[in-house]
C-alpha cells in the first residue's frame, strides 16, 4: 500500500475493512508503517495494540514511530515490555531504543539500554555500538563514549564520525583532533561529516592554519561543493576574521542552501560588515531562499550603526511578512538592532508591542539604555524586571551594575550586590567583576578589595579591575603590589596588566620598579604588543629616563598618536625641549595626524625656551587645522604667554576660556607671581574661590611665594592658616619653604628659624636655603653659618651654599638692622 498523506492512509485501511480482509502480522506491520510514515504515530499505535501478534518488525516499526514523533518516553516503554511478550530484541530494535534514550536526553535510560545488551550476551552489531557512542557523548558521557568506541573490533566511518563529533561537542577539540590523526592512519576515509567535524574544532581551537591544510585536502577529495563542507568552511573562514577568503569559498558554492547563507551572514555581521550584509541578503532573496529566524537574527546583528537604521527598518518589516517578527529570539534582536543604530523610541515600542518576552528581552532593553548612557532609566528599568516577575541572571547584574558604576549611584550598585548574592548570582565570575569595578569606580577601594579577596576564582579580568581601580584613584604603590602578587599566584598578566603596573611607575616616579616591571613584559613577550610598548615610553619618559624611552619608541611596530605625545612631552618635561620640537615637526613628515595633545607639548617647549615667536607659530599651526582653543591648549598657551613675560596676553586667553579649571588658576596666578604682579595674584585669587572651584597643593605654593615677593606676612599667615583649616590641604616641604620665605622676607628671623626647628618633619635643604637668603639681607651672620652648614650637610654639591656663607662672613653684624 502506497499512501502520501494521512486522508489516503485511512482511505485504504477502510478499504481493506470493507472487503473484509483480515490481516496478518505482515499486512499490519505494513498499515504501521503507512501510518508513521503519513505522520499519525496515534493511528499506528491503535493498529500495533490491536495486532494479536507481533514480531520483531512490529516492534522495531512502533519503536522508531515514537521516537521520530517526539515520543521517545514512549518508545522505550515499550522496548521494556518486549521481553515480556517474549519478542526477540534485534539490532535495529536495539539501535531505535539507543535513539530513543539520545531523543530523551537520558544517559540512565541509555546506560540501562546497554546493561541489557550485556546482561543478555548479546552482540551488537557496528550501527548499535555507534548509536552508544553518540548516545553517550550527547548525554554528556565521554569517558562511557571512548569506552565503546574502543570496544568495537571493525570500526567504520560512522564509528569515528560520532566519536569525533562527541569530542566536539563536548568541548574536548584538541582530542576530536587526535583521533582524526588515528582515523587516517585505519586507511578509512573521511567523510563530509568526518571533516565537517573536524573543521568545527579546528575553528574552536582557532587553528586557521591547519583549517586552510584541511581545506587542501578537501578540495582534493572534492568535497568542496558538498553543502555541509562548503558552509562549515564558510563559517570556519568567517570565524577565523578571513572574510575574503570566506566569500571566495562562499561564490564558488553551486547548491547554496539557507546554511550556508546564514553562515555568509553571521560572519558580515561578527566582522563588522554591514553594507556586505545587506548585500548578501538581497542576493538571498534574489535566489527565492526562504530566510528562517537565524537568518533574521544575523543580519540584524549586522546592523550596528545609526546609519544602517533604514535597512533596519526594511529587515523588521520582512520579518512581519514572514511572520517570524513575533520569535522572541527575532523581536530581541530587532529591539537590539534598533539600539544599536540610535533609535531608543523604536527599540522601546518593539518591548512594548504584546509580543512574548523573556529574560533576554530585558536584558536587551538594559543594555540598550546603558548603551546611550542613560543609566539612570537602566537602573529603573532593572527594578521593574522584578516587579514583572523576572529574576535578574548574570547577564541583567553586569548590565545594571556597568550602569551604577558609570553614574557613580552608590546606592542602587550596593542594592543589586545584596539582590546578586540572594539569588547566588555574586559568584558568577563575570558578575564579581563587574562588582569589583563598580566599588572602585564609586571610590569604595576596601569593598572592592574584600570582594576580590572573597572569590574562589580569580581570573586576569579580576586583577586588573582591581589593579585599575587602585591606579584611578592615585594609589599606584598598591596597583604594583598587585601586579607583582598576579605573578606570585601564578596568574598570567596579560597587556592591560602591564600597562597598568608601567602607569603605576610614572605616576610614583619610580624608574627603579619600571625597569623591572618592563623587564617582566621582555621576558614574557609582550614588549612587541603596542600599548605595552607605548605605556613604556610614557613611564620612561615621566621617570626622566630619556634614552629608555627614545630606545623603545624607536622600536615601536607602530608609532601612534599617544607615543608621539609621550615622548615629546618627556623631552619638554626633561630640559629636551629642542628634542621635543624637533620630533614636532618630524611628525608631519611621517603622515601622523597631530591632537591637541601633541601642540600642548610643543607649547610647554615654547615655554620653557621663551621662545615667543615659535609659540605662536605653533598656535596658529593649532588653528588651520580646525581645532578650537579647549582648556589644555590655553592652559599651556597661558603659560607659554607667561613665561616670555607677556602676561597681558596670557590673561587675554585666559579670559576667553570659560571653562578654567584648576589647573588653567593655578598657571595664570603663577604667571602673575612670577612677574611681580602680586595685586593681580591676590585678585585673581579672590576671584576663584567667589567661582567655587577647591584650590589644591600647588596654587597655594604660588599664592604663598606672592605674600612673601610682596612682603605681606599678614595675609600670608593668613593664606597657610587656610590653606590647612579650611581645605584641609596638609602642607609639603615646598609649602614650609614659602612660609620660611615669608618670615625672612619680613625680618622675622627667629621666627623662621623656630618654624624650622618646630616642623613635624626634617626639613628640606629649600627651607635653609629660604633662611640663608633672609640672613644675607638682615645681615644675620651668626644664623647665616647655622643655615649655611645645614644646607651643605643636606646639598655638600650645592655651591651656593659656599657663596652664600662666604658673603654672610662679609656682610658686618647688623648691617642691615
Amino acid at each position: 500500500m502506497h499512501a502520501s498523506t494521512m486522508a489516503e492512509a485511512k482511505h485504504a485501511h477502510e478499504c481493506l475493512l470493507q472487503m473484509g480482509i483480515i490481516p496478518d502480522t505482515f499486512l499490519e506491520n505494513t498499515l504501521i508503517n503507512m501510518y508513521v510514515r503519513c505522520g499519525s504515530i496515534v493511528e499506528a499505535a491503535q493498529v500495533f495494540k490491536s495486532m494479536d501478534e507481533r514480531n520483531v518488525f512490529s516492534w522495531a516499526l512502533i519503536l522508531s514511530g515514537h521516537v521520530k514523533y517526539g515520543q521517545p518516553e514512549e518508545a522505550l516503554t515499550l522496548f521494556w515490555q518486549m521481553e515480556k511478550h517474549g519478542a526477540v530484541v534485534d539490532d535495529v530494535v536495539l539501535s531505535t531504543a539507543v535513539k530513543a534514550c539520545i531523543s530523551a536526553s537520558s544517559i540512565e535510560e541509555g546506560r540501562k539500554v546497554h546493561g541489557f545488551i550485556t546482561q543478555r550476551g548479546l552482540t551488537p552489531n557496528t550501527i548499535v555500538l555507534n548509536a552508544l557512542i553518540d548516545m553517550y557523548a550527547k548525554c554528556g558521557s565521554l569517558v562511557d563514549a571512548l569506552y565503546v568506541f574502543d570496544q568495537i573490533e571493525n570500526k567504520d566511518v560512522i564509528s569515528w564520525n560520532s566519536i569525533i563529533a562527541g569530542c566536539g561537542q563536548l568541548g574536548h577539540d584538541s582530542t576530536a583532533l587526535s583521533l582524526f590523526e588515528c582515523m587516517k592512519g585505519t586507511g578509512i576515509d573521511p567523510d563530509s561529516v568526518t571533516l565537517t567535524c573536524v573543521l568545527k574544532s579546528f575553528c574552536n581551537l582557532q587553528l586557521l592554519e591547519e583549517g586552510m591544510q584541511l581545506h587542501v585536502l578537501i578540495l582534493k577529495m572534492g568535497r568542496e561543493a558538498n553543502g555541509h563542507v562548503g558552509s562549515t568552511l564558510v563559517d570556519f573562514y568567517c570565524k577565523s576574521g578571513q572574510m575574503d577568503i570566506a566569500c571566495r569559498v562562499f561564490d564558488r558554492l553551486s547548491d547554496m542552501d539557507i546554511v550556508t547563507w546564514n553562515a555568509i551572514l553571521a560572519g558580515y555581521a561578527s566582522n563588522a560588515q554591514g553594507e556586505k550584509a545587506m548585500k548578501a541578503f538581497a542576493g538571498l532573496l534574489k535566489e527565492d531562499t526562504i530566510p528562517n529566524i537565524i537568518t533574521f537574527i544575523n543580519i540584524l546583528n549586522a546592523l550596528t550603526e545609526p546609519r544602517f537604521l533604514d535597512d533596519g527598518r526594511f529587515i523588521h518589516a520582512l520579518a512581519v511578512e514572514f511572520g517570524v517578527e513575533c520569535d522572541v529570539s527575532v523581536s530581541n534582536s530587532l529591539m537590539d538592532m534598533y539600539g544599536q543604530c540610535g533609535s531608543i523610541k523604536d527599540a522601546v515600542i518593539m518591548f512594548d508591542k504584546p509580543l512574548v518576552r523573556d529574560i533576554i528581552t530585558w536584558n536587551t532593553l538594559l543594555m540598550v539604555h546603558a548603551d546611550a548612557g542613560l543609566y539612570a532609566q537602566t537602573i529603573e528599568l532593572f527594578n521593574l524586571m522584578q516587579k514583572e516577575c523576572f529574576s535578574p541572571n548574570e547577564a541583567s547584574f553586569v548590565t545594571g551594575l556597568h550602569a551604577c558604576s558609570l553614574s557613580v549611584a552608590i546606592e542602587a550598585g550596593v542594592a543589586m550586590h545584596a539582590l546578586a548574592v540572594c539569588v547566588g548570582e555574586d559568584s558568577s565570575m563575570r558578575v564579581t567583576n563587574t562588582l569589583i569595578d563598580f566599588h572602585c569606580k564609586c571610590g569604595c577601594l576596601e569593598d572592592a578589595h574584600h570582594i576580590f579577596s572573597i572569590c574562589n576564582e580569580k581570573d586576569v579580568v579580576s586583577w586588573n579591575g582591581l589593579m585599575t581601580g587602585y591606579l584611578q584613584h592615585g594609589h599606584g604603590q598598591t596597583t604594583l603590589k598587585l601586579l607583582r602578587e598576579m605573578q606570585f599566584h601564578g596568574s598570567n598578566p596579560n597587556e592591560v596588566s602591564f600597562v597598568n603596573g608601567l602607569s603605576a611607575c610614572a605616576d610614583m616616579e619610580s624608574l627603579k620598579d619600571g625597569f623591572v616591571t618592563h623587564s617582566d613584559i621582555v621576558k614574557v613577550g609582550l614588549d612587541s604588543n603596542l600599548s605595552v610598548s607605548t605605556a613604556a615610553v610614557d613611564m620612561y619618559a615621566k621617570n626622566g629616563s630619556m634614552q629608555d624611552a627614545r630606545d623603545v619608541f624607536e622600536k615601536l611596530p607602530e608609532r601612534t598618536i599617544i607615543a608621539w605625545n609621550s615622548i615629546i612631552s618627556g623631552y619638554s618635561d626633561n630640559e629636551g625641549e629642542e628634542e621635543a620640537l624637533h620630533l614636532f615637526y618630524a611628525m608631519p613628515l611621517e603622515e601622523v595626524i597631530l591632537d591637541e595633545f601633541t601642540f600642548v607639548g610643543a607649547l610647554n617647549s615654547c615655554a620653557n625656551l621663551c621662545a615667543l615667536n615659535e609659540g605662536k607659530s605653533i598656535y596658529s599651526q593649532y588653528t588651520t587645522y580646525g581645532y578650537d582653543l579647549n582648556i589644555y591648549v590655553g592652559s599651556a598657551l597661558v603659560d607659554m604667554y607667561a613665561k616670555c613675560g607677556h602676561v597681558e596676553d596670557a590673561r587675554h586667553v585666559f579670559d576667553a576660556l570659560t571653562d578654567a579649571d584648576l589647573f588653567l588658576w593655578t598657571v595664570m596666578i603663577t604667571g602673575y607671581a612670577q612677574h611681580g604682579r602680586h595685586q593681580d595674584v591676590f585678585k585673581l585669587w579672590e576671584k576663584m574661590q567667589k567661582t567655587g572651584v577647591n584650590p589644591d597643593s600647588a596654587i597655594f605654593v604660588s599664592v604663598l611665594s606672592a605674600c612673601s615677593h610682596a612682603g605681606l606676612i599678614n595675609q600670608g599667615l593668613q593664606v597657610f592658616s587656610s590653606m590647612i583649616l579650611d581645605y584641609g590641604i596638609n602642607p609639603t616641604t615646598d609649602h614650609f619653604a614659602c612660609y620660611v620665605d615669608l618670615l625672612g622676607r619680613a625680618g622675622c628671623l627667629n621666627e623662621a628659624e623656630q618654624f624650622i626647628k618646630r616642623l613635624p618633619r626634617e626639613p628640606d635643604a629649600s627651607m635653609w636655603r629660604a633662611l640663608l637668603g633672609a640672613c644675607k639681607k638682615h645681615g644675620n651672620v651668626e644664623l647665616a653659618k647655622l643655615a649655611s652648614a645645614r644646607l651643605l650637610d643636606l646639598e655638600p654639591e650645592d655651591h651656593t651654599a659656599y657663596v652664600f656663607l662666604s658673603e654672610a662672613h662679609a656682610i658686618p653684624e647688623g648691617a642691615n638692622d
